[in-house]
């Protein structure tokens, strides 16, 4: 049996971020998964990250990384970019089938560091607040 957070609850733990008092699945899984956890009550589930140069320029990317289904809400497309531009591309196309998008900042994987991706981007407060 799932135990949720009241409010009562919440507010005694108010160092509780929003993703920790809904029940949610992290990155790193696909359509079948997503599909698995939210017969067991899942609120949102998020997408791995998607290199949204990589989505705008390909439909082999697009089609390979970036799958769903009607039944698939909420969903966070997450992306990695360093340009407002390209980001906000890549968001218009996901839009049509998804509820938001996500700028991972926090990838400390070394090739997306050196696309200027993830974790880079900590030092870099003016593209992200572009992004933003």
């Amino acid at each position: 049996m799932h135990q949720t957070i009241s409010t009562v609850e919440r507010k005694a733990l108010p160092w509780l971020t929003i993703r920790e008092v809904l029940k949610s699945c992290a990155p790193m899984v696909r359509l079948a998964f997503w599909s698995l956890v939210r017969k067991f009550d899942c609120d949102i589930c998020f997408t791995l990250m998607i290199v949204a140069p990589d989505l705008m320029c390909s439909v082999k990317a697009r089609d390979s990384e970036f799958t769903n289904n009607e039944a698939d809400h909420p969903l966070i497309v997450q992306f990695a970019a360093s340009g407002a531009q390209t980001l906000a591309d890549a968001a218009c196309v996901v839009s049509p089938f998804s509820d938001g998008v996500d700028l991972n900042y926090g990838c400390p994987q070394r090739w997306a560091m050196s696309e200027g991706y993830g974790a880079c981007l900590l030092n870099k407060p003016e593209p992200v607040k572009d992004m933003v």
